[in-house]
């Protein structure tokens, strides 16, 4: 899969408390060129495809909001928790637990199985009941074609939580939500493109006056 916007845009410290809250969150520690910058949960692997294959099937479904790696500012980071099937053990009902998965855009796949709440940070959306129940490889067939897709795009985290929805077949109810915030990422990124054309442009200009100083004092 090819993925490449006109300027990529740089991913930014990620703040755990703020975009991950109080729950239970690994983090992974990830070096770039220029900056350190924090990431909720852990990369996706074979291993991860092996323990959702263990698992029977979902019940629940939600997506939340959350501040975009890039851009905390905005809320316009899809993430989305799927609650795995309680069962019955000797008359004592297991705790749900659930399984959050997000794209973070230039970083890949993300996930995280948590029985405490999700975030207070995150923004609910929607809970959509399954019945029935979301069995696990159609949940499994998203996350082996996203997996391995690390380019990145600004539009990636939506695109990604449409295809889960739609693999667990809630995606209609929602098309005018994933509809309107890829017109708010367009924008957003409409704007980031122009702030960085004035940066370069700035940058050019400064250089040439300082060289034409230069040719003048020469």
């Amino acid at each position: 899969m090819t993925r490449a916007c006109e300027f990529p845009v740089p991913i930014g410290v990620l703040d755990v408390k703020r975009c991950a809250g109080q729950r239970e969150v690994r983090e992974d520690k990830v070096r770039d060129d220029k900056e350190t910058m924090w990431l909720p949960g852990s990369p996706v692997d074979a291993r991860v495809i092996t323990k959702l294959n263990s698992i029977w099937g979902f019940d629940r479904v939600t997506m939340f909001l959350a501040p975009l790696p890039s851009d905390p500012s905005h809320y316009l980071h899809h993430v989305v928790v799927l609650q795995e099937m309680p069962f019955d053990r000797d008359g004592l009902r297991d705790a749900p637990r659930s399984l959050s998965l997000e794209f973070v855009p230039w970083q890949g796949l993300r996930y995280q199985f948590s029985t405490a709440p999700p975030s207070k940070m995150y923004r609910q959306l929607d809970t959509d009941v399954c019945d029935p129940p979301i069995y696990s490889p159609r949940v499994v067939d998203v996350v082996e074609k996203w997996m391995s897709c690390a380019e990145g795009h600004y539009l990636d985290s939506v695109t990604f939580a449409q295809d889960l929805m739609h693999a667990c077949r809630l995606d209609g109810p929602h098309i005018d939500h994933f509809s309107r915030i890829r017109e708010q990422l367009h924008s957003w990124h409409a704007e980031v493109v122009r702030r960085e054309r004035e940066r370069r442009a700035a940058a050019i200009s400064a250089v040439a006056t300082g060289a034409l100083f230069l040719c003048t004092v020469q």
